[in-house]
C-alpha cells in the first residue's frame, strides 16, 4: 500500500498533468490523496517543490527508454539514425501526456528547461552531435549542422504524435483504428526522408 507521501505525489501528478502547474490546486491534490492540505506542506513544503518532485518522477519514469546505452553503442551512422528515430518515436508514443505536459510547462516557464537539464544532463545530445560530426568527417553524410538534423528528427516525430490524433479526429473511424499503422509508416518515411536529405557520397542508400 502506498504511503502518504507517495499518495500525495500520485495525486499531484494527475493534477499537474491535467491542469499544469498554475492550474493545479493544493486542495484538489490533498483531496485526491485523501489527506489534508497541512500534510502536503509537511512532506513537500510547498506546491512548487511538489511540482519539481513530479517533474523528477516523470523524467525518472522516462529513463531507460530514451537514447539508451544500446543506441549509443551503434557505430554505423545510418543504423544509429534509424535507431534514434525508432527510440524517440516509441518514447513519445509511450509518454505522450508527459511530453506534452513538459512542453506546455516550458512555454509557460522557461526556467523549467534548466531544471530538466540539471536532472537528466545533456549526454544524449552530446552523443548525437559527436556521432554526426564523425559521420560528416567520414563523408557518410553532408556537412550539415548536427543541431539542425536533431531538430528535424524531433520536430517530425513530435508533429506525427501530437498532430495525428487531431487530424484523424476529422476523418472516419477507420483511420482512428489505423493509428498504430500510420505511426509505423511515418517512422519509416521520416527515416528515409531524413537520410535522403543528409546522405553524403560515402553514405549507403536505404
Amino acid at each position: 500500500m502506498a504511503n502518504i507521501k507517495d499518495k500525495i505525489l500520485e495525486s499531484a501528478l494527475k493534477q499537474f498533468l491535467k491542469y499544469g502547474k498554475l492550474g493545479a490546486k493544493t486542495k484538489a491534490i490533498a483531496d485526491g490523496a485523501g489527506v489534508n492540505k497541512a500534510l502536503i506542506h509537511y512532506y513537500y513544503s510547498s506546491k512548487d517543490l511538489l511540482y519539481v518532485e513530479c517533474v523528477k518522477f516523470i523524467l525518472k519514469k522516462m529513463e531507460g527508454t530514451f537514447h539508451t546505452i544500446e543506441i549509443r553503442s551503434i557505430k554505423d551512422y545510418k543504423k544509429y539514425i534509424k535507431a534514434v528515430i525508432e527510440s524517440y518515436s516509441t518514447f513519445i508514443d509511450n509518454h505522450d501526456k508527459e511530453v506534452i505536459f513538459l512542453i506546455w510547462e516550458y512555454l509557460n516557464d522557461k526556467d523549467l528547461i534548466c531544471q530538466i537539464k540539471e536532472m537528466i544532463g545533456s549526454s544524449h545530445l552530446d552523443d548525437f552531435i559527436q556521432k554526426t560530426e564523425t559521420a560528416i568527417k567520414d563523408g557518410i553524410i553532408k556537412d550539415v549542422d548536427p543541431l539542425y538534423i536533431y531538430l528535424n528528427i524531433i520536430s517530425l516525430i513530435l508533429s506525427t504524435h501530437v498532430l495525428l490524433p487531431i487530424t484523424v479526429s476529422f476523418l472516419s473511424n477507420k483511420h482512428n483504428n489505423e493509428k498504430d499503422e500510420i505511426i509505423k509508416k511515418r517512422k519509416e518515411e521520416i527515416t528515409k526522408l531524413l537520410w535522403t536529405d543528409i546522405k553524403g557520397d560515402k553514405g549507403e542508400e536505404f
